[in-house]
């Protein structure tokens, strides 16, 4: 099998894609098919813009938006309108209602996007799913956790929090009903147990369970580390995954397209925690390439151009994959270093800094506050993740 695959999309279809990375506009590029691509105002744009693509600067989540949609977007015909960033998702959904394309449907990209909904179809569906409730204010949240009972506690999560900002874990009712106000917000049981994300892929009802990927979190749920395969899921296992969350999926009535769908794994079942209609982030779909030898992104971007899961498909490198991140307080940085040997070292594929001396590390504990990444292979998932966290462990980064 060869490990570099030809354009599989007739140059004269149209991709548009809002919010693109420089990673997922070379992908989009490669397709060979003609690109557009729709920015953000202020997002940087000379590393996606190549000489076969276009580009628009617009606000694509503003009220302006369905007017560009329909005097520039319209006259150029597209034939698909995709994104991968949770931000895009509901404006690519719109867009392809409103012009008539293939794609998932709004509703389907609302009711994941809205953490309490979920919750409510996966009730009204039989689908195995904890005790949950809306609330406003720590008082009436407080007494709703005596009620419950639960012995591993309580979590709070804005209903349409992304990236584990403001996510919240509380034992104690008392420590809750200080909490004061809490608009917007939904409280769960807290499940004890490993977690994982499923990453799937659907055709036409059918959901194919591409991988499996084992998640490790901090204390206030930001992800410190992934790894593909999974330790600790034998055969049977995986097999229970994947039919438990293709009945997620049909609960939640997302037929075509890819999806990220984070889940505890208890007592021999499923039970979920949040989905999303897209490729899971933190570099989980280079580690599925990497191990399946299937291009989630490749997959997502040109679904619904024609493309196949063959046409994503290349020859697997590693038998096991981890990506591991580096957290810091908040403060400023006075030194960031990286192991010198580090590029040398059996297994590792990169390791970054994202932050300079001079530079500040925010407060709000989610993901965008990690300052480092290193990603690793191996002849097995521990050894894969071992070698990815140990690199992490040597990272310098000095806060003031």
């Amino acid at each position: 099998m060869s490990s570099a695959l030809p354009p599989a999309v007739p140059p004269d279809r149209c991709l548009v894609v809002l919010g693109a990375s420089p990673d997922i506009a070379r992908t989009a590029t490669s397709l060979g098919c003609r690109v557009v691509f729709v920015q953000q105002p202020g997002s940087p744009v000379e590393r996606i813009v190549d000489d076969h693509a276009h580009h628009y600067s617009v606000d694509f989540t503003g009220p302006a938006f369905p007017d560009f949609v329909d005097t520039v977007l319209r006259p150029l015909r597209p034939d698909a309108v995709v994104s991968v960033t949770e931000y895009g998702l509901r404006p690519a959904a719109f867009v392809n209602e409103r012009l008539g394309l293939r794609g998932t449907p709004a509703r389907v990209v609302e009711l994941l996007s809205d953490k309490a909904a979920t919750r409510e179809r996966l009730h009204a569906a039989g689908h195995p799913t904890v005790r949950f409730t809306e609330v406003e204010d720590g008082r009436p949240a407080a007494e709703t956790m005596r009620r419950w009972d639960s012995r591993s506690g309580v979590v709070l999560k804005p209903r349409r929090g992304t990236g584990s900002l403001g996510v919240l874990r509380f034992t104690d009712p008392a420590e809750l009903a200080a909490v004061g106000p809490l608009p917007g917000y939904l409280m769960e049981e807290f499940i004890d147990g490993p977690e994982f994300s499923a990453e799937t892929f659907s055709v036409g009802g059918a959901h194919q369970l591409v991988a499996v990927t084992e998640k490790h979190t901090s204390p206030s749920f930001v992800e410190l580390a992934h790894v593909v395969p999974p330790r600790g899921l034998g055969p049977q296992d995986v097999a229970v995954v994947a039919e438990e969350v293709g009945a997620f999926l049909d609960a939640v009535g997302l037929s075509d397209g890819p999806a990220h769908t984070e889940f505890k794994y208890v007592d021999g079942h499923v039970r979920v925690i949040e989905s999303h209609n897209r490729v899971g982030g933190d570099g989980i779909a280079n580690l599925v390439r990497l191990v399946t030898g299937i291009n989630l992104k490749k997959w997502s971007l040109g679904w619904a151009l024609g493309l196949t899961r063959d046409d994503c498909r290349v020859d697997p490198e590693a038998a096991a994959a981890a990506v591991a991140f580096l957290s810091a307080p908040p403060g400023t940085v006075t030194d960031a270093r990286l192991p010198l040997d580090l590029s040398a070292r059996p297994g590792v594929l990169f390791a970054r800094l994202d932050v300079v001396p001079g530079d500040a590390v925010g407060a709000t504990g989610g993901s965008g506050d990690r300052v480092g990444t290193v990603a690793a292979t191996g002849p097995d998932a521990h050894t894969a993740l071992s070698r990815a966290q140990l690199a992490v462990e040597e990272m310098t980064v000095d806060i003031r």
